[in-house]
């Protein structure tokens, strides 16, 4: 029997607290791009990273995203390798067919 939990329209949040600049007023939590650069410095790793929770948390993701939502820093500040990677994965794991 299918679990309907996974077949109901949900939503994704993906927090890239990596910013070129702090602002005080944020109530995000991030980080300055030399964090960044310190821990995912090759392109690529953050993706990795995000894939591997993804990974973690598989059986009870939704199957079907309505919204997917890639912020809390500046998700631009990512290598494009990386972003493009977490694009294609996010396409390959879920129903993403009118979400946005």
């Amino acid at each position: 029997m299918t679990d309907p939990s996974r077949e109901a329209p949900s939503h994704l949040y993906i927090g890239t607290p990596f910013c070129r600049g702090v602002c005080a007023f944020c109530n995000f939590y991030k980080t300055d791009l030399r964090t960044y650069q310190r821990f995912f410095g090759e392109n690529g790793r953050f993706a990795d990273a995000v894939r591997r929770e993804l990974d973690l948390w598989s059986t009870r993701l939704p199957a079907r995203l309505s919204t997917v939502y890639i912020g809390g820093g500046s998700p631009l500040e990512l290598p494009d390798e990386s972003l493009g990677i977490l694009l294609r994965d996010l396409h390959r794991r879920f129903d993403l067919r009118g979400a946005e």
